[in-house]
């Protein structure tokens, strides 16, 4: 017996004087007030336990709950009334959230069916007609020359940009195929070609509305251009930033120096558009 149960053991047994026949002289005596004693000691540290159960219970939750008997605390950790209050409020306001963001997302659910789309279309001179070039070669493209190591077309697209050129790659993002904007560079043209990756990007001549030119979106057209195929611009078409198909892609940029700090347009459509593919 440990000395801490034995210490237990003996003032109980100061308190509780043992009966009469288990305290015979003898063995069989002893015996019996050992086994009476580790009985009484085991009654009196599990009484011990549920004290001290009992008061971790009252200090964390107060009075309630503190008997073993409490439907509450039988068989799983006991919750207090005003947590159970505050577990309801909480339940409620998921619940809340929930109805918030399904009649958020049935609204812009609703809102891309009424949105209107554009199905994509893969470059082409034809698709490109009044709007620039297509930067690939087709059945019908003519080499400028032709020999026993090359076949070489040579002007596909002819940038006029009076000045410098700048050269550059921008890696264009994954992301959904809904156009907002647009922009458009009114002293260049510009090239894009999809070094690694496709992507698909809006295009669209200009209308003038109110003394303002403006993307002309009942004849706007989207463009696919696949890896090793690139896109040629007019001056002041309007489209924007590509949006990769693949996960990125990165885009060889070309036009006139500085442009995107002094010849940078832009314009938010008065309707948002989906491109599909």
């Amino acid at each position: 017996m440990g000395r801490g149960k034995a210490q237990r053991a003996r003032i109980l047994q100061r308190r509780r004087p043992a009966a009469p026949e288990r305290l015979q002289e003898g063995a069989g005596g002893r015996r019996g007030a050992s086994v009476h004693v580790q009985l009484v000691a085991g009654r009196a540290h599990n009484r011990i336990r549920r004290h001290l159960r009992q008061r971790v219970l009252r200090l964390l939750y107060g009075d309630k709950g503190r008997q073993d008997g409490d439907p509450e605390f039988q068989g799983r950790a006991y919750v207090p009334e005003s947590a159970r209050r505050g577990r309801t409020l909480v339940d409620r306001a998921q619940v809340d959230k929930s109805r918030v963001l399904n009649r958020s997302l049935r609204r812009r659910r609703k809102e891309r069916s009424d949105m209107k789309t554009i199905k994509a279309l893969n470059i082409s001179p034809e698709v490109m007609e009044g709007l620039g070039k297509a930067v690939c070669v087709t059945a019908g493209a003519k080499p400028d020359a032709r020999t026993d190591i090359q076949t070489y077309y040579g002007q596909l697209a002819v940038m006029e940009c009076g000045g410098a050129a700048q050269i550059g790659i921008c890696v264009a993002k994954n992301r959904e195929y809904v156009v907002d904007e647009m922009e458009r560079h009114a002293q260049t043209s510009e090239l894009l070609v999809a070094l690694r990756g496709s992507f698909v990007t809006p295009v669209a001549p200009s209308k003038e509305e109110n003394g303002t030119l403006r993307p002309d979106m009942e004849k706007a057209v989207a463009v696919r251009v696949n890896q090793g195929e690139g896109i040629f611009f007019d001056e002041s078409v309007w489209h924007w930033t590509p949006y990769a198909i693949t996960p990125e892609c990165d885009v060889l940029v070309v036009f006139k120096k500085d442009t995107p700090q002094n010849d940078f347009i832009s314009c938010k459509l008065k309707e948002t558009v989906r491109m599909e593919l």
